[in-house]
């Protein structure tokens, strides 16, 4: 046998079960990677239409938006984790990870002996209460400070204890520069906050006190309280700077507090780039740390001569806020005016000390969330929770290559409107709007093979239930689950709606099993492109990002394709991982490493691989050489056959060695996303097609199957199960109805564990199950009956097939048996 047969062999018995090989095999699953439906209730017990649904809740039993363990243990409720454990739900709690850390008002109690701390009678959400005791502000200065009314939750606490706040050159930050009444003149929150480019710590949010339920006015007396803008204030949040590392030893103490009384995990808001970097970074990505660590950065990075051309003789006293505000006097404009134009010119993106402050916010960024990961697994492990999950929130809209893996789960809040990576426009509602490419990449960010998400929604079609279906059930067959939000008007569908959903999910579950998603294509995401597209103020463009908007576009191409890809962000760009794929496809990746190329994509197309690239991918070095503008060319010279992207023709579709790399001019990725009519379809399945050039095909052919239709696959070897999941988003948004999904036929190629045995097929549905019938071979021939909502196909090895005289019967149909009791809405 030829090299090249014995290449395309591999290529060909690889791509049966591509990604599910990825993952580790034989060990248990946690329960939080077993369909974890969780509601957000703040009362002791599920609310009737979730019995029997939720699994988990994110509740108040503790939480900690940063406010200290002071506020953690007076904002607790001792009974409710006890409460949901009795009935077999487990329970969460929010955290802060680095958005912006809690201050708040409060009015101290009389001391008890149930307590072993001073209560508060009234605090700022229920100041109505107050009966006109003395008045504090709690928040993380209560605990790095040891603030005597807060003891002993403070950070001398005999088991929750933690380091001093500290500025960088060692100093302790203690006490206050001005009215102790005042937390905005601590000394704890000016070391360890973002700052604006000026320097000046600016609390965001302030929230005026709960006011009078009867009266509209807030409570009187207002000694204490402090009026900022017109309004008596009585919450403040401090964006933290995730370069201080006294927030990892704080988070060691607070995370430890939780696991003790009984929480099973944490939703942590703000894993990402808020508030660190801040958005725009001019309002807030300047805190003292990071501008200190930053000297140690560039002195450890650059030469002395290269940091004397950009303009830095001395290190020592060099302050890079100082530097941006110069450029920009400049430049012509107004350094203190944050609206100035010259904040978000274009001209940023080859500024080399911008870059580099950029590059130093993302790893020191990666350190803190990977520290701050691996210290609340830690006390939890203290405290004997050995399942304990962590999960993140504005993922992927505003990661930015910060988290990269350091993470247990995804719970993130989407929106289909505006959006830091989706622009104005927003992701859109279906039948137009795709989450299922949103829903891939933020999975790549965690170790879940689950994501969590808040679902968003415009006023005018909140509480609709045709909505809910088309959302819902498209998050299913991507392996998303909604979170239920109690109270609120933001979300999709009705309760009673979501307690069906969740009730169907759990009676799947178990055939589900521990299943993985089966992929043949890449889409490359490059973090690094997106975050060398940001100035001081923002994208340079909100409404046209070239990578981000080119990934969600090739990302819903191909779901409308009925393509299997999986998203293949930067940090997991390997040959393993490049194993098991047929088509990697770079969309428009302004950065990307020589090494990159020449380590890993080249020899996969070399041994088979099928690569696309598009416009000026490969232009920019990576981090290692400070997104610098490649002097050579591209860095997919070698590959496309193109240096210069202003030069080259349209279209360029050559061979390397047993593989083939198509090279497209126009960034066809961010035109599809942007096309509210979706017209150009026919530009992906061309380039799959001329990829391909009547080669073997691809996982799946449905060339029949309307482009409303999802199809996934899914395998769990181990039991020998292929799953293909068809969710409908034929929504017509003005009726509120998911139209009927007619009849259709495609094939899927067969694992070849199922090749040569008797195969048992069970669809399983919200719904009354459509008819599904399956004609088994190296490929297999699907047919499946109109449908309305989700249907889910289990295709189960029944033993062996029986010896018969008659061998030569490559082909068997095979009908659908009786399935589950449907769920009706």
């Amino acid at each position: 046998m030829t090299k090249r047969r014995i290449s395309l062999l591999i290529l060909w018995l690889i791509s049966l079960f591509p990604v599910s090989r990825a993952f580790a095999q034989g060990e248990p699953r946690p329960w939080w990677d077993d369909f974890p439906l969780i509601a957000e209730v703040w009362s002791r017990e599920l609310p009737p239409h979730l019995v029997g649904g939720a699994n988990v809740v994110l509740s108040a039993g503790q939480l900690n938006p940063g406010f200290g363990t002071y506020g953690q243990i007076v904002h607790g409720d001792p009974f409710l984790v006890p409460a949901f454990q009795s009935v077999g739900v487990r329970t969460l709690g929010y955290w802060e990870a680095f958005g912006t850390a809690s201050c708040f008002v409060g009015e101290l109690g009389a001391r008890q002996d149930a307590f072993d701390y001073i209560p508060l009678v009234a605090h700022n959400w229920n100041w109505w209460n107050y009966s006109g005791g003395p008045i504090v502000w709690v928040g993380p200065q209560s605990f790095f400070d040891d603030e005597e009314y807060a003891r002993p939750y403070t950070r001398n606490h005999p088991r929750y204890s933690g380091p001093p706040m500290t500025y960088p050159d060692g100093r302790v930050a203690s006490g206050y520069t001005g009215d102790p009444k005042d937390p905005r003149t601590s000394r704890v929150l000016d070391a360890a906050s973002s700052k604006n480019v000026l320097g000046i710590l600016v609390p965001q949010p302030v929230e005026p006190v709960a006011v009078d339920p009867n009266t509209g006015l807030p409570k009187m007396p207002l000694d204490g309280l402090l009026l900022i803008d017109g309004r008596y204030t009585g919450n403040m949040g401090f964006p933290k700077d995730a370069a201080c590392p006294a927030w990892i030893g704080y988070q060691r103490a607070s995370s430890l507090m939780a696991a003790d009384a009984g929480l099973n995990g944490i939703t942590a808001d703000n894993f990402s780039a808020f508030d660190g970097l801040g958005s725009p970074p001019v309002m807030g990505a300047f805190g003292e740390w990071s501008v200190a660590t930053f000297r140690s950065f560039l002195s450890e990075r650059f030469p002395a001569d290269t940091l004397k051309a950009w303009g830095i003789p001395d290190l020592g006293t060099f302050d890079i806020r100082t530097a941006l505000r110069k450029q920009v006097v400049d430049w012509g404009g107004n350094d203190k005016d944050f609206d100035d134009a010259r904040w978000v010119d274009a001209r940023w993106l080859d500024y080399p000390l911008w870059q580099a402050y950029l590059i130093h916010k993302r790893q020191s960024g990666t350190k803190a969330l990977t520290e701050w990961y691996e210290a609340t697994k830690s006390a939890a492990e203290q405290a004997g929770v050995h399942d304990f999950v962590v999960q993140g929130n504005d993922i992927p809209f505003y990661s930015l290559g910060w988290v990269r893996g350091n993470l247990d789960q995804v719970a993130t809040e989407m929106t289909s409107e505006w959006a830091v990576a989706a622009g104005s426009r927003g992701i859109t509602l279906p039948p137009r709007g795709r989450f299922a490419p949103v829903f891939k990449l933020a999975r790549e960010h965690a170790r879940s093979r689950f994501v969590t998400a808040r679902m968003h929604i415009p006023a005018e079609h909140q509480g609709r239930a045709g909505v809910a279906d088309a959302l819902y059930y498209e998050m299913l067959a991507t392996h998303a689950l909604p979170i239920y939000l109690e109270n609120t008007v933001t979300e999709a569908g009705t309760p009673e709606q979501q307690g069906a959903f969740f009730r169907f999910v759990r009676s799947i579950k178990d055939r589900y099993g521990d299943r993985m998603p089966v992929a043949d294509v890449g889409v490359y995401y490059s973090s690094s492109s997106v975050l060398a597209f940001t100035t001081p103020g923002g994208f340079v463009d909100l409404e046209r990002q070239p990578h981000q908007f080119a990934h969600w576009g090739w990302g819903t191409a191909l779901t409308e394709l009925h393509q299997q890809y999986v998203a293949i962000p930067e940090w997991k760009l390997t040959p393993q991982r490049l194993s098991g794929l047929r088509v990697l496809i770079v969309p428009d990746s302004d950065v990307f490493d020589l090494a990159d190329v020449q380590n890993v994509v080249e020899p996969w197309v070399r041994r088979g691989g099928l690569l696309v690239v598009t416009g000026k991918s490969g232009i920019r070095r990576g981090e290692s050489g400070n997104f610098a503008v490649n002097s050579d060319g591209s860095s997919f010279k070698s590959v496309t056959g193109v240096a210069d992207p202003s030069q080259a023709p349209s279209r360029r579709l050559q061979s390397l060695g047993e593989g083939r790399v198509l090279y497209i001019r126009d960034n066809i990725g961010m035109s599809y996303y942007l096309d509210d009519k979706r017209e150009n379809l026919s530009l992906f399945s061309d380039a799959l097609r001329e990829l391909l050039d009547e080669k073997r095909p691809l996982l799946v052919q449905a060339d029949t199957v309307p482009r409303t239709v999802g199809l996934t696959l899914y395998e769990w070897p181990e039991a020998r199960r292929l799953f293909i999941d068809l969710n409908n988003t034929d929504l017509d948004l003005v009726t509120d109805v998911v139209n009927q999904a007619p009849g259709s036929s495609f094939t899927v190629a067969a694992p070849r564990w199922l090749l040569g045995r008797s195969i048992r097929v069970t669809p399983v549905s919200p719904d009354v199950p459509p008819t599904v019938s399956a004609t088994m071979g190296d490929r297999i021939r699907v047919t499946i009956g109109s449908f309305q909502r989700y249907t889910g196909i289990i295709f189960e090895d029944a033993g062996p097939l029986p010896r018969k005289r008659r061998v030569r019967r490559p082909l068997r149909t095979i009908l659908s048996l009786p399935t589950l009791t449907p769920f009706h809405r």
